[in-house]
């Protein structure tokens, strides 16, 4: 048991670690960026401030005081640690200890310069943002947007996040009982061909449908935030337990007649027991197949639903960066969809691997 929670632990970790990195290069090779067209085309200082607000960039000060004799350097050039910089009238020669691609120049020839005075932004070696961004992935920081670099990338999906997740819980909630009142319906074998029709009514509307329908039946109620946010969490919890229902009804009329249920049904095992007991736990394994993805983009919301019923979920923040072109925030919110989708995935399996007995025999043997 606890051999498989850490093999699901590390899998999900590595999964995670796998997204980021390709999360990150694509922040880095993304139209828009610190290194695209667009930013290489802005005034040095503007792109400099740029940089240095998102954390892309460093600056490096004088540490002294005196005249500038000549530049060793020049915008766009690729510096080693220890190169190099400026020549000072007195002699001395600044060189920088980071390395890194010139953003910026702050001196010219001839130019006299204070202590702490601003000589080079330098933009950070992809080693070290890399390095930094792994860090920033332990600490759960995201980095900052491009759009508002005075902003991070929780400040802008955290307070949609939490209304995107209040809906998924609550649709999460009518699902689950949805889907076990079908199920237990269907073991009883009195459902008939009405309900089949629904069923195949809900699972081919999806959200896209039955979403604007449902607002277009109550005008009223879908204006208004609170009974907007109900109807929301009627519309999904409605159309994922549907789906999972089916599932579990599908699931228990399989088991149904295992040799393990008629030989309780002969030694006189109440019809309840055997339906808990012997139907339904062995038939919830392959639905919590299911459970786990369908899950997860519960809880992230639904573009469509929030969008129909004016609510400011996760949709908003991501639509708008898309628009603007603001990469961190559309990557940060796929980022924390992954993570979702990986942990919950994990918790199903390790659940369905616990209510499987085969493997757990498997595991014995």
């Amino acid at each position: 048991m606890a051999m498989r929670f850490l093999r699901i632990v590390f899998q999900t970790l590595a999964i995670l670690l796998g997204i980021w990195a390709c999360t990150f290069f694509l922040v880095e090779s993304a139209p828009g960026g610190d290194g695209a067209l667009e930013q290489r085309e802005m005034r040095a200082s503007v792109r400099a401030n740029r940089a240095l607000k998102q954390g892309l960039a460093t600056e490096m000060r004088s540490p002294v005081r005196g005249v500038v004799e000549s530049l060793l350097v020049e915008e766009g050039q690729e510096l080693d640690p220890g190169e190099p910089v400026v020549r000072m009238n007195s002699g001395d020669v600044l060189d920088q200890h980071d390395g890194g691609i010139v953003v910026a120049i702050g001196v010219s020839a001839g130019k006299r310069i204070q202590e702490t005075d601003t000589i080079l932004v330098l933009r950070k070696p992809m080693v070290r943002r890399m390095a930094e961004g792994l860090i920033g992935l332990i600490q759960l920081d995201l980095g900052r947007s491009w759009a508002t670099p005075e902003r991070t990338v929780w400040e802008h999906i955290g307070p949609a996040l939490r209304v995107s997740l209040g809906i998924g819980c609550s649709a999460w909630c009518l699902a689950i009982v949805l889907a076990f009142w079908i199920g237990i319906w269907g073991a009883t074998g009195s459902i008939g061909r009405g309900w089949t029709a629904i069923e195949a009514l809900f699972l081919s509307l999806s959200t896209l449908v039955l979403a604007p329908v449902i607002a277009w039946i109550f005008q009223e109620q879908a204006t208004d935030p609170q009974q907007g946010w109900w109807l929301a969490v009627l519309v999904l919890g409605a159309v994922f337990g549907v789906s999972l229902g089916k599932i579990l009804r599908t699931s228990i009329d399989s088991t149904r007649n295992l040799p393990a249920v008629l030989a309780a049904r002969a030694r006189g095992v109440h019809e309840s027991t055997i339906l808990i007991r012997y139907v339904l736990l062995p038939a919830l394994s392959p639905t919590l197949g299911i459970l786990g993805p369908s899950t997860a983009s519960l809880l992230c919301g639904s573009v469509v639903v929030e969008r129909v019923f004016n609510l400011p979920g996760v949709s908003y923040p991501m639509v708008n960066a898309a628009l603007a072109r603001d990469i961190p925030v559309v990557l940060g919110i796929g980022l924390v969809y992954s993570a979702l989708l990986l942990m919950i995935n994990g918790i199903a399996e390790w659940m369905q691997d616990e209510m499987d007995p085969r493997g757990r025999d498997a595991e014995v043997g």
